[in-house]
């Protein structure tokens, strides 16, 4: 099975965010889309990755754990797709547009 790579980005932001709401909010995505692929993940991982006490979510152990070594995976994906191009007035030198 291929990965989904939008089910990262949700696990992420919900660890950061530690609610829907705000995981929504820093996604540019609904609270349902969030809800959805947070019960994707849980059915693929086979844990509830993520516990609600008094309207926060907090990380079972292994959504920790998932969200530690996703995040460095995220940020090198975002980082290969930057375009490289080439700076004619730096004389065959590449840099990395931003």
């Amino acid at each position: 099975m291929r990965p989904d790579l939008n089910l990262a980005h949700v696990l992420v932001a919900l660890e950061e965010c530690r609610s829907l709401k705000g995981a929504a909010g820093s996604l540019g995505v609904s609270e349902s889309t969030v809800r959805n692929a947070l019960a994707m993940l849980r059915l693929q991982v086979g844990d509830p990755l993520f516990t609600a006490r008094d309207g926060v979510l907090y990380p079972t152990r292994q959504g920790a754990d998932l969200a530690r070594r996703l995040r460095p995976a995220i940020k090198a994906v975002a980082a290969a797709l930057v375009p490289v191009v080439a700076v004619p007035q730096l004389s065959g030198q590449y840099v990395t547009a931003i």
